[in-house]
Parts: C-alpha cells; sequence; structure tokens
C-alpha cells in the first residue's frame, strides 16, 4: 500500500515548469521565467536573449533542488531580428568513408518545416552565405541524418538548419580524402596471463 504521506511535498510546489537558457559559448545561465500548469495557452511572452546558441532547459516543478537536470534539453540559435523563428543547431557532426563514399552525418532536433543547407569548399571557414550546394529536407520523426557524397579530394563541409528563409548557425569539418586503403595492422599474437 502506498502512502499518502509520499507525495505531500507536492502540496508545497507550485506545478509549473521552469525555463532557463544555457549560453553554449560562455555557460552563463538565464533565467526565462515559469509557465503554470494550471491555464489552457501555456506560453511566456517578452523574453530576450542576446545573439548566440543555447541549450533551454525545462525543469519540472519536482526538479527545483539546486543544480537539479532534467533530459530535455533543447539547443537553438538566437539573432537579431529572428524573434518568431526558432532554429535548432546541429549536433555531433561527423564524416566516415565507406568504398569511396563519404557519408556525412549530424543530429538535430525535428521540426516539419525544416531543412538542412550543404556547401562544400576548399577553404575553411566554408563560405554559407550563398545557396546551399545540397539541401536535406527534413524527415517526419527523424533526429539522425546521413548526406552521402562522392568525395574526390580534400575538403570542407558545413551543414546548418534552414527555416523560413532563415539560416540556424552552421556546423563545419574537414574531409581528408586518401585514395590509398588505411594499412592494416600487424599480426597480432594474445597471451593469456593469469
Amino acid at each position: 500500500m502506498i502512502s499518502k504521506r509520499r507525495f505531500d511535498w507536492q502540496n508545497f510546489v507550485r506545478p509549473g515548469w521552469r525555463l532557463s537558457a544555457r549560453n553554449v559559448e560562455t555557460q552563463e545561465v538565464t533565467e526565462i521565467g515559469f509557465i503554470d500548469a494550471d491555464p489552457e495557452t501555456k506560453e511566456l511572452r517578452g523574453v530576450s536573449l542576446p545573439d548566440g546558441e543555447y541549450e533551454l532547459v525545462v525543469k519540472h516543478s519536482s526538479l527545483f533542488w539546486k543544480d537539479a537536470r532534467d533530459r530535455a534539453v533543447r539547443r537553438f540559435s538566437v539573432r537579431s531580428g529572428d524573434n518568431e523563428t526558432y532554429i535548432p543547431l546541429m549536433e555531433n557532426l561527423r564524416a566516415s568513408i565507406r568504398n569511396g563514399v563519404t557519408a556525412i552525418r549530424w543530429s538535430s532536433e525535428f521540426f516539419a518545416d525544416i531543412a538542412y543547407g550543404i556547401w562544400f569548399s576548399p577553404n575553411s571557414p566554408v563560405d554559407v552565405a550563398g545557396p546551399p550546394d545540397a539541401v536535406q529536407p527534413a524527415l517526419d520523426g527523424v533526429t539522425e541524418y546521413v548526406f552521402e557524397r562522392k568525395q574526390t579530394g580534400p575538403e570542407y563541409v558545413a551543414v546548418a538548419a534552414l527555416r523560413e528563409e532563415r539560416q540556424g548557425a552552421a556546423a563545419e569539418i574537414f574531409l581528408d580524402w586518401n585514395a590509398a586503403p588505411p594499412p592494416r595492422p600487424g599480426d597480432q599474437i594474445v597471451f593469456e596471463t593469469e
């Protein structure tokens, strides 16, 4: 039998969610506000953050102790004059080569009206001001993406989210290229030890 006293702490905590934004570059945390659980429309208005890349943390009222962390963290970018459009950040941009084909992979939150611009350049930083060399549309419920390209030499790639004629922050990596197969390790002998 579960005792009702086990949940008495809820009588002392206002039900809702506390929102805070952590600047990814400076690690500075800004308290955004509190959303009450009772109203039908749950929103905060008049919130402003300086330009930058942020992680939004939403803590339920049961997680209000000092340094409590929630798993639900959303990454987003704030740009001047961009008050209405949420643009997710690219995370974990990486690449691998298999059978002469380069697979470029990244993670991002799912939004139906997002596409991902992909730019290539022999130099860094990659110029992402023009139209992308390729576009990967968002797929329903997908948060991990792969773009394959037949690579012929070393180059840089940049990937950024595109939404409503706006562009998020680009992530960039160097794609090394060597036509020779990687060296194989010499024979190895395993000795049993006691």
